[in-house]
């Protein structure tokens, strides 16, 4: 009998204290997920054995991930109880019961994130007119902000979302006005760096709708007191200085295939949307550039989502398919005048 040759190498599992890593396994059995889901004669426990091998991945019933140093199931449980404070308590009183110990709010967890990407695959099949699952499974999976949604969800799951939120709002900050170019030359270059995206009006559509859900993330933050409502502020009012350098073709991920863009877009704005002309915009407001006007339209699509969640907060019987309708509503409607299409929009 002839032994296998053996080597000397440690192989290195992948760990799933890389968000990356656990992102990943969250985005493709979340596909998984979703099929059952959008199967008439789905099976709910094919549904809850995709949830609950999730699950026992970070109770270390795996043989080919590792998990990260120190990791404690309970302690990570228990750290998710403020995040889904309102999922449980919009559950049945047994249903709740089934999540009293902390370490099961490892599965209520990605529950909650597999429900969450399947509004964000039901807005994506709504905009791109799809109706075949395959078609809409294979398109949401290139998808920026679907992948986007199980990349929070993993920072979230292993506890790190806020120092990763303020990364990013480093990242966004860098990209600003505020910031010298040669402040770029010191991101990592170990990554490839990503082809642009083509940035049409379906594509503007998405990318506001996961603007929407970043600053409802805030404000939801700023309710279980992680944020402070000056530091929420600061960071929408980043995504609205990002959002304009985007519009004015700034942003190398993106090329440009809006039917307006850059100067040429906010000269049409500020032509055909009444709160645009000169005589409205605030004194402090630089007439001349077209970059200072973008910022303030931003501005002002944020505040579009203040009025959408202020009029939602006020119906006595509001749902959470009341605030995807809002949602997505809001985001059409602001693709159409971001995209040029202002002119019916006043």
């Amino acid at each position: 009998m002839t032994d296998k040759p053996t080597s000397g190498a440690v192989v290195a599992l992948p760990c799933i204290g890389d968000p990356a890593v656990l992102a990943d396994i969250l985005m493709y059995s979340g596909r998984d997920a979703l099929s059952v889901m959008m199967t008439e004669d789905g099976d709910p426990n094919d549904y809850a054995k995709i949830v609950f091998g999730v699950a026992s991945i970070f109770m270390g019933n795996t043989d080919s991930l590792e998990l990260p140093k120190d990791w404690d199931p309970v302690k990570a449980g228990a750290a998710l109880r403020p995040v889904l404070a309102e999922v449980l308590d919009e559950m049945p009183e047994e249903d709740r019961a089934t999540f009293a110990d902390d370490e099961s709010l490892l599965a209520l967890a990605v529950m909650t994130c597999f429900q969450e990407a399947a509004s964000i695959a039901e807005a994506w099949a709504d905009t791109h007119q799809v109706d075949d699952a395959d078609t809409l499974l294979k398109g949401v999976l290139q998808d920026d902000l679907f992948a986007a949604h199980f990349r929070t969800w993993a920072e979230i799951i292993l506890g790190i979302a806020p120092d990763v939120a303020e990364t990013e709002e480093v990242l966004i900050m860098s990209q600003s006005d505020d910031f010298k170019e040669g402040a770029e030359a010191q991101a990592p270059q170990t990554e490839a760096t990503p082809d642009p995206v083509k940035l049409d009006e379906p594509t503007l559509e998405q990318l506001l709708i996961g603007c929407i859900w970043d600053v409802l993330r805030r404000m939801r933050r700023v309710s279980m007191h992680e944020l402070t409502p000056d530091q929420a502020t600061e960071e929408d009012d980043a995504v609205a200085r990002h959002l304009a350098r985007t519009l004015m073709g700034e942003n190398p991920g993106f090329t440009m295939a809006l039917p307006m863009c850059g100067p040429t877009l906010i000269d049409h704005l500020r032509a055909t949307v009444p709160a645009y002309a000169d005589e409205q915009l605030p004194d402090d407001i630089d007439r001349a550039n077209p970059r200072a006007v973008a910022v303030y339209v931003c501005r002002d699509f944020l505040r579009a989502i203040y009025n959408m969640v202020r009029d939602l907060s006020q119906h006595p019987e509001m749902t959470r398919a009341m605030l995807d309708q809002g949602v997505n509503a809001t985001a059409a409607f602001w693709a159409a005048r971001l995209a040029g299409r202002s002119t019916t929009l006043n």
